[in-house]
């Protein structure tokens, strides 16, 4: 199959007032283990708050073309995809445009099931951790086509290893349904590790996940 592998780089965490600056994506075949087509750019505005985080002058991004020139081209190659994959998803599906959101999405950190040439899975909560796990380099982070590219190369390395991409697309594409962690505060950070993330209105760990999935996790879970 195709997928689209996608990340992008914001002025803050608020969705609200903040805004997207920076996509980047590539189509991907993962029968191949290839990279097919790569695109990125920075998307223009008038200010970054996230400027010592993402490195994005405000300069730089007055040079930079309007959104309208942007996302038709990230939608060009989402259309050629059967899924959108990111690094903590639900955090760039919250800044893509619109028409992508709806999209078929798979998150690296906890939706895919990283093998483990050692039997069992890989914890992918930090995509650099898990390309030094795969021994693969990493030169920076923290751009869109920087980590990107990173999740080019785990896919490609997990390949090489000899393992079926499309099963593991798969097996992250099963529907989910939105699950609440019963743990004690002394285990919040257990909860996190395992792809659970904390919702403050509700004062709640929730994670979505396949329903079938959790009896595998190491505390009690409940719909909600």
């Amino acid at each position: 199959m195709n997928i689209l592998l996608l990340d992008t780089e914001t002025t803050g965490l608020d969705p609200l007032v903040d805004r997207c600056i920076e996509v980047a994506c590539c189509l991907y075949d993962t029968t191949t283990a290839s990279p097919i087509v790569s695109y990125s750019s920075l998307i223009k505005h008038d200010a970054n708050a996230a400027e010592p985080i993402n490195r994005i002058s405000v300069k730089s991004l007055l040079n930079a073309p309007d959104e309208w020139e942007v996302w038709p081209k990230v939608l060009n190659l989402a259309d050629k995809a059967e899924c959108l994959v990111a690094h903590r998803s639900e955090f760039d599906r919250l800044f893509v445009n619109e028409q992508l959101r709806d999209r078929r999405w798979v998150c690296t950190k906890s939706d895919v099931q990283w093998p483990d040439l050692r039997g069992g899975t890989v914890a992918g909560d930090h995509l650099v951790h898990l390309s030094l796990f795969y021994g693969l380099g990493v030169v920076s982070a923290h751009r869109a086509l920087t980590d990107v590219d990173i999740m080019v190369r785990v896919f490609t390395r997990v390949a090489e290893l000899g393992f079926d991409l499309d099963v593991l697309l798969m097996l992250a594409m099963r529907p989910k349904e939105r699950f609440v962690a019963l743990v004690p505060y002394e285990r919040k950070d257990e909860a996190k590790k395992l792809g659970f993330l904390w919702d403050a209105d509700r004062r709640q760990w929730y994670r979505y996940m396949p329903p079938e999935d959790t009896p595998l996790l190491p505390f009690q879970v409940r719909r909600g």
